[in-house]
């Protein structure tokens, strides 16, 4: 199963799409606006604590920045993979 949310902002940093999903991780230069934290800061848990949720049903996260149709970044994607059971 694969559950994605899209933003349509600049996208992850090249970095970020490294290292997103790390504890406290911050890459201000792409996801820094007025409306995170006190001084318009994230604080680097979310995508954490999604990996960790994903790591503990088997699954993952996945960062990516999808293009439009002529190659522009068009945002940021976040997809959760988990593996589905069979019903027996």
């Amino acid at each position: 199963m694969r559950i994605s949310v899209d933003d349509d902002g600049p996208g992850f940093s090249p970095e970020a799409l490294e290292r997103g999903t790390e504890r406290l991780f911050r890459d201000d230069a792409s996801r820094v606006n007025s409306r995170r934290g006190i001084d318009g800061t994230h604080f680097g848990l979310g995508l954490s604590i999604a990996q960790g949720v994903a790591a503990a049903h088997n699954g993952r996260l996945e960062l990516t920045n999808p293009t439009d149709a002529e190659g522009h970044i068009s945002g940021g994607r976040a997809t959760l993979v988990l593996p589905l059971r069979r019903r027996r």
